[in-house]
């Protein structure tokens, strides 16, 4: 079976779809969307709710679907990962799963890691946000800034 749908404003297609495959299972593997997730894989807690048209859909209930803003603090700090990138620069990954404050990512790098300086930053690009930063020494850590440039959270210093 051939699915054509639009995803958050974008056509897709997918081929040779079982029509026993979930939805969840199609977004998340056939399309590589990992939005929606599968954590109580009872489709109670509503972790794998997917809005169609902004609405869940005839006769589906979920006491977990909101129609309005939100905001929420992680707890914890982001999470970074740093690794040789291309042309002599560091790749860093961050993210920090919850938080919708973060607007952008300040990187800090250094030869030490108490000897740490701002060599790159970047917007939000989603749950991560990956940034070419230049290589200034092996040790790096990330800040998170909200929308007023204020830092909200700062990862620990990994060794990239």
């Amino acid at each position: 079976m051939r699915i054509n749908t639009t995803v958050n404003g974008e056509k897709r297609q997918v081929d040779d779809v079982w029509e026993g495959e979930s939805l969840l299972y199609v977004l998340r593997e056939r399309m590589a969307l990992p939005g929606s997730k599968n954590a109580c894989e009872q489709g109670e807690c509503g972790s794998c709710s997917v809005l169609l048209d902004g609405t869940l859909g005839k006769n589906v209930q979920s006491f977990r679907t909101y129609l309005s803003p939100w905001s929420a603090h992680a707890p914890g700090a982001p999470s970074v990962v740093a690794q040789s990138g291309v042309a002599g620069t560091l790749s860093v990954s961050v993210s920090w799963n919850g938080a919708t404050d973060v607007a952008s990512w300040s990187v800090l790098a250094g030869a030490a890691p108490g000897a740490l300086s701002a060599v790159a930053s970047a917007a939000k690009a989603g749950f991560q946000t990956t940034i070419a930063a230049p290589t200034v020494g092996p040790y790096v850590q990330v800040q998170a800034l909200d929308s007023s440039g204020a830092v909200i959270g700062t990862s620990a210093v990994v060794k990239g």
